[in-house]
């Protein structure tokens, strides 16, 4: 799998958002602990809040990477169709041929099935 620009730039730019979104929401937190004491609750706040940090990073991560993968199967199928349409009278010879043998199998085996009745 190939990282580009845009891979990583889709990759970070909502990590990145989110960390500015999470040190503000933090700061203002921490404000509001210096004129209020809400020590307690600031605490599982901050644990809260890096927390959903790390587990948005990692999910965001994942989805990066599997829509990368689904982006190179989809050039690997496209290959494919395209070899395939490419010799597909070849194939197609070969299908008929592999049907016609199947068929007289079938046939025999009828006609064995038959004779002891």
């Amino acid at each position: 799998m190939r990282w580009d620009k845009l891979t990583v730039t889709i990759l970070l730019v909502p990590i990145m958002l989110f960390a500015i979104a999470l040190y503000g929401f933090l700061g203002g937190a921490y404000a509001f602990n210096s004129w209020r004491d809400i020590s307690p609750i600031f605490n599982y706040t901050q644990v809260l809040g890096i927390a959903s940090f790390l587990g948005f990073a990692a999910l965001w991560t994942a989805i990066v990477y599997l829509i990368a993968l689904l982006r190179d199967n989809e050039e690997l199928l496209r290959k494919n169709a395209d070899l395939l349409q490419a010799n597909l009278e070849e194939y197609t010879d070969v299908g008929a041929k592999h049907l016609t043998e199947a068929r007289d199998l079938i046939s025999q085996v009828l006609g064995i099935l038959k004779k002891y009745e």
